[in-house]
C-alpha cells in the first residue's frame, strides 16, 4: 500500500502539471496538496507501524490482546478521518476537472 500511495500521488502531480494546471497559487491545488499531505502523513507515520505494532503482537506466543484490540480501534477511527479527508479530496479535485480551478 505505501507504494501504491507514493505512485498516485506522483502520477496526480505529474498529471496536473501535463494539463496545465498545476499552479501553487490555485486555492484548489493548495487544499489537495494539503489534504495528500495529510493523508500521506497518516498513512505512513501512524496506519503502517501501527499494522507492523499489531504484526509483532500476533507472532508473540502470549499476544496481549488489550494491545492489539487499543492498536485496531485507533486504526479504525483513523480510518473515519481518512475517509472524511478522501471524499474532500475527490470534491476538489472533481473541482478542478470540470474546470473550476479558481475554487
Amino acid at each position: 500500500m505505501p507504494a501504491l500511495a507514493s505512485v498516485t500521488i506522483t502520477a496526480g502531480i505529474y498529471l496536473a502539471m501535463m494539463e496545465g494546471i498545476f499552479q501553487l497559487n490555485y486555492l484548489a491545488i493548495q487544499l489537495a496538496g494539503i489534504f495528500v499531505l495529510i493523508l500521506a502523513g497518516q498513512g505512513f507515520g501512524i496506519f503502517l507501524p501501527n499494522e507492523l505494532r499489531i504484526v509483532l503482537e500476533l507472532r508473540k506466543a502470549h499476544p496481549d490482546v488489550g494491545k492489539i484490540g487499543r492498536l485496531g480501534l485507533l486504526n479504525a477511527r483513523l480510518a473515519g478521518v481518512q475517509a472524511v479527508f478522501q471524499v474532500a479530496l475527490i470534491f476538489v479535485m472533481a473541482s478542478l476537472a470540470a474546470g473550476l480551478v479558481n475554487l
